[in-house]
């Protein structure tokens, strides 16, 4: 079973970052739903699922980072998530902008413990865990969450935990 720990959690993060933004959350409260939602659907592939909390930490956070003219402008919060679901690359934003989301992303999951349990709960050996452990900090988790945001990967992320999964 390969982990795709990376185009997990970018569509993850995807999906939340689009979600809304400005500085009054209150007007995008149907943004923040329809992302949280989205978020707290089992996923379609191996990817480690949110629970309702991490999801919608994940949908806020993001709604204080992107500007507001560009989550109001798709319209609907269910066009505002239908369009940003593989990446977040046709919203040209900003370096500091991606950074923010990812690491507020990571940060709403618990950073690598996520991944830890997750892979444990899939009946990853407890060898292979301790390697993930020792091999991944939070902030590679963020640099390859970002990776996602812009619409690339991060190959040495991929190798790290390929090597340890025996991938």
């Amino acid at each position: 079973m390969r982990m795709r720990t990376v185009p997990v959690l970018m569509a993850l993060l995807v999906v939340a970052s689009l979600a809304a933004c400005g500085d009054d959350a209150a007007d995008l409260g149907p943004y923040v739903d329809a992302v949280a939602a989205e978020f707290a659907k089992p996923p379609e592939d191996d990817s480690p699922p949110l629970n309702e909390a991490q999801a919608r930490c994940a949908a806020e956070h993001a709604i204080d980072a992107i500007d507001e003219d560009i989550i109001t402008g798709f319209g609907t919060p269910e066009a505002l998530v239908a369009a940003t679901k593989e990446n977040l690359a046709s919203l040209d934003l900003d370096d500091a902008t991606l950074d923010t989301i990812a690491a507020d992303f990571v940060a709403c999951l618990g950073g690598v413990q996520f991944l830890l349990d997750f892979l444990s709960e899939a009946g990853v050996s407890d060898e292979q865990v301790n390697c993930v452990r020792d091999s991944i900090t939070d902030d590679e988790v963020v640099g390859s969450v970002r990776a996602d945001l812009a619409g690339e990967t991060n190959e040495q992320f991929d190798t790290e935990i390929g090597a340890c999964l025996g991938e």
